[in-house]
């Protein structure tokens, strides 16, 4: 591992854990114990590493592990298990952390929200298109507003303004933002799929 992505991986780590609020570039070195020095060597500044460090961690992690999504027997079990695997990944994340880089390092949100249409959208829009091949869900939905919905489904849930963590389960969260959703696009057949996999599952 070099020492850029050493020292990545460990800050990434710190952010996830404490959030992005309050970083000096001091403090960055005493935490990732990396000398002043080095650190303009490899970052411009504060925001550069905030930004490489999230690429990092996107580009690091499987977005839909295999071993979750083999437990899912058609197309309206494999979208709740997107779901649940998405927030599953930021369900430890420090509550104000997206909300603190979408206002303060802007650069970090949008490489986070590409992220979300590159490894999701298209994910999404085809798991759509066979369900109602599947008569799983209505044939009458519209595919590109539909996925979209579903993306920024995804961040509500990551919104802690909206359901800090102390206050909220996250897994209700989670059951009332996307289980009522997905009802209304879905069949009778895909309804009763979802309701049995929920009641079955623990989210």
């Amino acid at each position: 591992m070099d020492v850029r992505t050493e020292i990545l991986d460990k800050a990434i780590t710190w952010f996830y854990q404490n959030g992005v609020k309050d970083l000096t570039e001091s403090r960055i070195c005493a935490q990732l114990q990396i000398s002043e020095q080095t650190f303009p060597q490899v970052f411009r500044d504060k925001e550069d590493l905030v930004h490489q460090a999230v690429e990092y961690s996107l580009n690091a992690a499987d977005v839909f592990p295999a071993e979750v999504m083999a437990a899912a027997q058609n197309p309206v079990e494999e979208i709740i298990l997107m779901f649940k695997s998405c927030a599953d990944q930021v369900k430890d994340v420090h509550p104000g952390f997206f909300i603190q880089i979408q206002y303060l390092y802007p650069s970090a949100w949008n490489t986070y929200q590409r992220h979300l249409q590159i490894n999701y959208y298209y994910q999404f829009y085809d798991l759509l298109n066979e369900g109602i091949r599947q008569k799983l869900f209505r044939h009458d939905i519209n595919l590109e507003i539909v996925t979209k919905v579903l993306i920024e489904q995804l961040n509500v849930m990551h919104n802690t303004h909206l359901f800090p963590k102390h206050r909220y389960n996250m897994g209700e969260v989670f059951r009332n933002i996307f289980l009522n959703y997905l009802r209304g696009i879905c069949t009778e057949t895909g309804s009763q799929i979802a309701d049995a996999f929920f009641s079955d599952n623990t989210f």
